[in-house]
């Protein structure tokens, strides 16, 4: 004699895989929210630099031409490194101070001489990491003039997360008169150096 009818047997099964689908669904959501999950050459926000540069490189990178309007923060510039495998060049936020060089924000630099193809690759990286962070608020913003260089061009995409956390795909076309290359910019910013880069 059997304890449980073949009716139950099936109605239990179906509860059981009802209750995988939501774990993995959980799983799969959380993720999707995480910017620790993606990174840009090995790099994510809230790592410390030191894990991956000595400290004399550290400061010997510092970006002294960057021209913020207060010291809370800082960038440090490292182009053409043997570490990396995507990007030309990676711009590094960290907060003035913190001995540790947690990474508070992280733009990876793509160098392109065709517009065109910037802006294509641009558009393809977007889908990507809207698949990954699919939970994001997104908003596209079409070719504006930089408010930096005379005659230059951005245009940006920013993924915002639920704990304001933000990834911005651009690209920067640079006024031919300007000694800069057209660039692609795949950046994560974290909610305070977003608060404070936007005051």
């Amino acid at each position: 004699m059997t304890l449980i009818r073949q009716g139950e047997k099936v109605f239990f099964m179906r509860i059981f895989i009802a209750v995988l689908v939501i774990i993995f669904n959980l799983q799969f959501w959380t993720k999707a929210d995480d910017i620790r999950e993606f990174e840009i050459e090995n790099m994510s926000l809230g790592d410390s630099l030191l894990d991956y540069f000595s400290k004399d490189f550290i400061e010997n990178n510092i970006d002294n031409e960057s021209n913020y309007k207060s010291k809370e923060f800082y960038d440090i510039s490292i182009s053409n490194h043997p570490k990396f495998e995507i990007y030309d060049a990676v711009q590094i936020s960290v907060k003035n101070n913190d001995k540790k060089f947690l990474i508070q924000g992280i733009d990876g630099i793509k160098v392109y001489e065709d517009i065109d193809q910037c802006l294509k690759d641009r558009k393809d990286i977007v889908e990507e990491l809207f698949l990954l962070f699919n939970n994001a608020d997104k908003y596209e913003r079409k070719k504006i003039k930089h408010p930096g260089y005379a005659n230059s061009f951005t245009t940006d995409t920013f993924l915002t997360l639920s704990d304001e956390n933000e990834v911005i795909i651009s690209c920067y076309d640079f006024s031919e008169d300007i000694a800069i290359n057209d660039q692609l910019r795949v950046a994560m910013w974290s909610k305070e150096l977003n608060a404070w880069l936007i005051r």
